[in-house]
């Protein structure tokens, strides 16, 4: 299961990785993400409150990339986008540490995620061409 390895000894620290670390970090944990977004809502809320401080970060590197325009979203994508507006920021916030982004994420029951991960998906696909 992609959430069994939580590193809670790290969990206060925040997210910060370089851009070429970011983008690798997203490549390898996609598979992860993706697995979650296909869970029942009971079954992912579970997976999250157990996910690693590696998944968190990947997460909220999607969510800044995402809101830096690093990932070019269509209209049907900020739009779906637009109502999770504020997660993301949360999520795209250098002071706040992985612990509190990983409770935003879980209290919002990773609902926008079903919003964010096809759009970075399909960054990560042309990338790869």
């Amino acid at each position: 299961s992609p959430s069994d390895n939580s590193d809670d000894s790290e969990s206060d620290e925040s997210c910060s990785m370089s851009e070429e670390e970011s983008d690798e970090e997203i490549k390898a944990c996609m598979a992860d993400i993706m697995y979650i977004c296909c869970q029942r809502p009971d079954k992912r809320r579970d997976m999250l409150e157990n996910s690693s401080q590696r998944l968190i970060n990947c997460i909220c590197s999607c969510a800044k990339n995402v809101l830096t325009f690093e990932i070019p979203i269509n209209y049907h994508e900020k739009d779906a986008l637009e109502k999770h507006k504020d997660v993301l920021r949360q999520l795209s916030d250098p002071n706040k540490s992985t612990l509190e982004k990983k409770e935003i994420i879980v209290q919002n029951g990773g609902g926008f995620l079903l919003s964010l991960i096809p759009t970075v998906v399909g960054a990560i696909a042309a990338m790869l061409q």
